[in-house]
């Protein structure tokens, strides 16, 4: 994602305002649930397990693999993981969150990625990168993710 379209995403949170009487949002929190959501989805990605894989999906999420169309709604996303893991096998994966933007009931994180991908009958290759999710608090007062982008820094070839 391009840094512009980022500081806009994030200007636009901040200028939201919270709905009346709602508690001012507390980053930290917001900030410790996304990570513990994020160590869940990757023990279940390194499994090759779809329903712990979207679990953090809000069910109206999209998200926006490289090189394949977005996946509207969780239904889409499970075939987006199942399609995945039916090609190949992840594995060392790990993420680090930069930041969390909180804001009202959204939060904007962005971090880093670096996992093993393992195609079926190929040779493992090492890919990083970076993301950006934008997640929704629930009225239980958990979060989902409602957008999901990432991007590998391995330029592709022509």
């Amino acid at each position: 994602m391009r840094p512009a379209l980022y500081v806009v995403l994030a200007a636009t949170l901040a200028c939201a305002a919270p709905a009346k009487d709602a508690p001012a949002p507390d980053p930290a929190a917001a900030r410790k649930a996304i990570e513990a959501s994020n160590t869940a989805q990757l023990a279940a990605i390194m499994k090759g397990d779809v329903q712990g894989a979207v679990a953090p999906y809000a069910d109206d999420a999209i998200v926006f693999n490289p090189g394949a169309p977005m996946s509207k709604g969780k239904a889409a996303t499970s075939g987006m993981f199942e399609g995945m893991f039916k090609a190949m096998a992840i594995s060392d994966a790990a993420l680090r969150t930069e930041d969390v933007i909180v804001s009202g009931d959204l939060a904007v994180e962005h971090g880093t990625f670096k996992w093993t991908l393992t195609p079926k009958g190929a040779k493992a290759m090492v890919d990083s990168g970076k993301y950006v999710v934008v997640w929704r608090k629930q009225a239980d007062g958990g979060w989902k993710i409602i957008r999901d982008i990432l991007n590998s820094d391995i330029a592709p070839k022509m």
